[in-house]
């Protein structure tokens, strides 16, 4: 059984029910039904409710979980690095996101405007810090993690930036051009990981990278439900190579040459430093 158990595919597996799926289970089911019965509205019971299951649960699952089986310290949460790297990680993605709305404006027209605060784009922000922890705990924390620990860092990479794109097939509006932005993208978070061996910078860069593109008002990974309730309206037109039509601005030439060279300059930083498997 403890062999089992310890497989890989099996750690893979039973770490993503527990870390994220019991969560889930909670969330919805317990805690929204039991913020209802105190009066509590739908906006605000969803904030509180989502906050608890993905921002307190799944981190505290995955310390509990991972350590009763690995039988290790679950350094890749030291909350001693939660502030700076997370204001790293955040910071540039803020910048990259801002750098390629300005990069866009040189080439092509690019018109921003206000368009006004709603309460609406609060909850979007725990949403958004929700999607992003969902996919980082499985994809970096558990997948990403376990097959660099298995084979190795390149394989870790290839295998999990790759299932990060084909599981956003589902998005709408994809085209192959946005599957490698996406394969990209998995790319770069892995690294990212990879660089610290912790969360936070992860988390931070996917977070603030949706967040930009949401308060900004681009359609975020090919949907526009986030951007209805901007507090801003990017609109872009010009060659969709450009603009990355209705997928949104990731969909863009310009991102994917961006994503790949932040990619290259972690994965040297780490051949300089590490000795990569």
């Amino acid at each position: 059984m403890k062999k089992i158990i310890s497989h890989p595919i099996t750690r893979i597996i039973l770490g993503a029910i527990v870390c994220i799926g019991i969560p889930m289970l909670i969330n919805k089911p317990i805690l929204k039904s039991l913020f209802a019965s105190m009066g509590l509205n739908d906006t605000i019971n969803g904030i509180i409710r989502i906050s608890l299951a993905s921002i307190v649960l799944m981190p505290l699952c995955y310390v509990w979980f991972y350590k009763k089986v690995e039988k290790r310290k679950i350094a890749e949460w030291d909350l001693k690095y939660l502030f700076r790297e997370s204001a790293f990680g955040f910071g540039l993605s803020v910048a990259s996101i801002s750098f390629l709305v300005l990069l866009c404006a040189v080439f092509i027209d690019v018109d921003i405007r206000y368009t006004g605060f709603t309460s609406k784009f609060i909850f979007g922000l725990f949403i958004i810090l929700s999607l992003a922890l969902v996919e980082e705990i499985f994809f970096r924390g558990i997948l990403y993690r376990i097959i660099k620990e298995k084979w190795g860092m390149n394989w870790a990479l290839i295998l999990s930036g790759l299932l990060f794109g084909l599981v956003h097939l589902a998005n709408d509006n994809m085209t192959f051009q946005s599957l490698i932005s996406v394969i990209a993208g998995g790319l770069l978070l892995g690294i990212l990981y990879s660089y610290r061996e912790r969360m936070w910078l992860p988390v931070s860069v996917h977070y603030g990278w949706n967040l930009t593109q949401v308060l900004l008002g681009i359609n975020l990974s090919g949907t526009d439900s986030f951007a209805e309730n901007a507090i801003f309206k990017t609109t872009m037109k010009g060659p969709e190579i450009i603009t990355g039509g209705i997928f949104g601005i990731e969909n863009s030439i310009f991102t994917i040459i961006l994503v790949f060279s932040l990619f290259a300059i972690y994965y040297l930083l780490i051949k300089r430093n590490k000795v990569i498997n």
